[in-house]
């Protein structure tokens, strides 16, 4: 008697879960939270709103959307002007992936790591030649995203310099 009331309410602390999960929260806690107080649960997973920002990078992931860099609305990735502002989309490059490899910006030379500035310009070449009119800072915030995943990835001792050279090369052009 005491396992199937156990069984059963594993079952129903499924419900809460589901709807929770669905509105960007805790699937874990809610499924536990429903088990033990199922009709508290269910009432109180029924008055919550969503979590946005969580709705919002599932969509990003499960549903082939990106952010328009314009005004920063979810926009499917096919699209070629944002229903939201209007601008032109097909414009948008991103960096081929190979240059996103953050090992091709350093090189280990007796031991110890240097920066390896003819591919930090070859970057910023690149960059700048997709500007499409951004210059300096416009085009830094335009692909900061990449460069900072690139920076992630790079080791702390080239980190610093990789992104002042960086930055000094698009500003400069």
């Amino acid at each position: 008697m005491i396992v199937e009331f156990f069984i059963i309410a594993a079952f129903l602390g499924l419900i809460p879960a589901a709807i929770a999960k669905s509105k960007g929260r805790s699937f874990g806690a809610w499924w536990l939270y429903g088990c033990l107080l199922f009709i508290v649960a269910i009432i109180h997973v029924l008055l919550i709103s969503g979590n946005a920002r969580d709705i919002e990078e599932r969509q990003i992931t499960e549903n082939d959307m990106r952010r328009c860099p314009y005004c920063a609305e979810l926009v499917k990735k096919e699209a070629i002007k944002c229903k939201h502002c209007g601008s032109d989309l097909n414009k948008i490059q991103s960096l081929p992936s190979e240059s996103l490899i953050p090992s091709s910006y350093y090189t280990i030379e007796d031991g110890a790591l240097e920066l390896n500035r003819g591919a930090v310009a070859d970057l910023a070449c690149r960059i700048f030649s997709s500007a499409n009119g951004l210059e300096g800072d416009e085009l830094i915030k335009k692909h900061d995203n990449q460069i900072q995943a690139i920076a992630k990835g790079l080791p702390p001792q080239v980190r610093v310099e990789f992104l002042k050279y960086y930055t000094e090369i698009i500003r400069g052009c």
